[in-house]
């Protein structure tokens, strides 16, 4: 995933400002999360801002919270165990996701790695290749704040007129199987709304392409 949407995650102070809409579209229902299979707070609340995928953050060994479904489908994964994520996507989702170009952070190294591991895997689960990893995170890389509802509206008007040029009469259908796609894993839902990448018409291409292929592979009914 780009480097902006997985901070806004890790970090709630990225995310759109409070009061502006962050569905995909109005029509769409905003999928509701979904419990991870074992949570490390046991309040239901994150303590930290990492907590919203990771576990306390001065555990020396962070646990990372997957949804069950996920996991699941995870474990039955047969392919996966042949071409594993952490090789895959090493070179485009990179171990110095966090020190890259001279930035700094205060996560422990020990919670990067978690971070950077179940991005990788985020990745995978979502039938990402490495272009589609590059064209997420050049997305969020042109978002440099929340925009107003006027360029919601614009980027949705955009959206529309891709999805129309790319799926013809099943336009619509497209675009529901990518909000249903995305709320398979609540952690995609929270990624896409920082800032507003959800609306953004390159995202919503994307992800209606990556709908479509897991329909195709009996991954999204």
């Amino acid at each position: 995933m780009p480097d902006d949407a997985a901070l806004a995650v890790l970090y709630p102070s990225m995310a759109p400002a409070e009061g502006v809409r962050t569905e995909m579209y109005p029509s769409m229902p905003k999928p509701e999360p979904e419990q991870p299979a074992e949570p490390t707070n046991p309040t239901g609340e994150p303590k930290t801002p990492a907590e919203i995928l990771y576990g306390n953050k001065e555990a020396p060994l962070p646990v990372v919270d997957v949804p069950r479904s996920i996991k699941e489908t995870r474990d039955a994964d047969e392919l996966r165990q042949m071409y594993n994520p952490q090789q895959q996507l090493s070179h485009v989702i990179r171990d110095d996701f966090f020190t890259k170009d001279g930035a700094e952070t205060d996560l422990p190294v020990p919670m990067q790695k978690a971070i950077v591991a179940e991005l990788r895997e985020m990745a995978t689960d979502l039938g990402m290749g490495a272009d589609d990893v590059r064209g997420l995170r050049a997305i969020g890389q042109t978002i440099k704040e929340a925009p107003s509802d006027a360029q919601r509206m614009a980027w949705r008007e955009q959206a529309v007129t891709q999805l129309n040029a790319t799926y013809g009469k099943d336009a619509k259908g497209a675009l529901r199987d990518a909000a249903k796609f995305i709320a398979q894993d609540p952690r995609r839902v929270k990624m896409l709304e920082a800032r507003g990448m959800g609306d953004h018409p390159d995202a919503v291409l994307l992800f209606a392409k990556l709908a479509r292929q897991a329909r195709n592979a009996g991954k999204l009914k």
